[in-house]
């Protein structure tokens, strides 16, 4: 049986279509960060209900460090990056793999300079607030 908080995981996905013909690539891009915007609209009441007893990982939309950064300020755990990382192994392999990762974290240290903070443990709810 899991344990709460340490054998399980609560992981807020945007869902995909999987059926029917193959959709132009601008409508995909389109449905796609819709779906996104639906998962971070849900990650907050998500958050509250868990209470912190399971992490929240965000799997929607996460191609840049403001997503990563949005997902965490709404209360996830983590982030989870399987589509651009499907498309840089298909890409280039491992190397692919390894710039995107060194990207993606660049992304997200430029993202919190930016911010005025130096650390993912500063971001909070004020980093989503406009002056």
């Amino acid at each position: 049986m899991p344990n709460p908080g340490q054998d399980m995981q609560l992981i807020i996905y945007g869902g995909a279509a999987t059926s029917g013909p193959p959709l132009p690539f601008a409508f995909e891009e389109w449905e796609a960060r819709t779906r996104a915007a639906l998962a971070l609209d849900a990650l907050p009441e998500v958050c509250e209900v868990v209470e912190g007893r399971v992490p929240v990982l965000l799997d929607s939309g996460v191609r840049r460090g403001p997503d990563v950064l949005k997902a965490i300020a709404l209360g996830a755990s983590a982030v989870l990056i399987g589509r651009p990382f499907a498309y840089a192994l298909a890409s280039d392999g491992e190397a692919g793999v390894r710039h995107l990762i060194r990207t993606l974290i660049a992304d997200v240290d430029l993202t919190l300079a930016l911010s005025g903070r130096t650390s993912v443990d500063e971001v909070d709810r004020s980093l989503l607030e406009r002056d």
